[in-house]
């Protein structure tokens, strides 16, 4: 009457557990990203229609792309225009679809354009009746160039080990020419 509130009616629901729940969620989903974000090289999650869902920090710092840009990003657009490593990523995203896991190395292309020779890996998994894939993508420019340094190394050998044969080639004949030489000399003045 007046104003004056006489009673209050209602409902007290204990929903200690329920906080205690989402604190461990918040606690889990702290600790998922700090692992994520200091792997070396790339983490990812995407769906089964090839959007990217989830990755870690190294994603927009090797790419130049925002969180926002990479939200949605379909696998494919990494490859742009590299039908090579278009097939390649494409082929290791089928066999881990089939297999439950698979690989693939390609070149990444990065938002100002550089291309940078990657190795991926794969891993299938179902989250709530969804089917994704995830894994890692390291950056293998260092072995690309070592391989490359090798493969010329290897190519200046042969080409050595071919000069080297052309050589022994002319000293064998010149040898036997001496030979040759040497018999008709023993020949004249042993007869003598």
């Amino acid at each position: 009457e007046n104003g004056e509130v006489r009673y209050y009616e209602g409902t007290i629901e204990d929903i200690t557990e329920q906080k205690q729940t989402e604190d461990a969620l918040r606690t889990e989903r702290i600790f998922s990203d700090a692992v994520l974000d200091s792997m070396p090289g790339f983490v990812y999650l995407y769906n089964s229609s090839g959007k990217l869902v989830r990755w870690n920090r190294a994603h927009e710092r090797e790419t130049g792309y925002s969180a926002a840009e990479l939200g949605g990003m379909d696998v494919l657009d990494w490859f742009r225009d590299d039908e090579a490593s278009i097939r390649a990523v494409s082929e290791g995203i089928a066999r881990t679809m089939k297999e439950g896991q698979g690989t693939a190395e390609a070149y990444l292309r990065t938002k100002d354009n550089r291309k940078i020779p990657f190795f991926f890996t794969a891993q299938r998994l179902v989250i709530d009746g969804s089917t994704y894939f995830t894994g890692v993508g390291i950056d293998i420019s260092a072995r690309k160039k070592t391989e490359d340094e090798l493969r010329a190394a290897f190519d200046r050998i042969a080409a050595d080990e071919s000069k080297l044969r052309d050589q022994v080639e002319v000293l064998a004949d010149r040898e036997a020419r001496i030979r040759a030489s040497e018999a008709k000399y023993r020949a004249v003045f042993t007869q003598s």
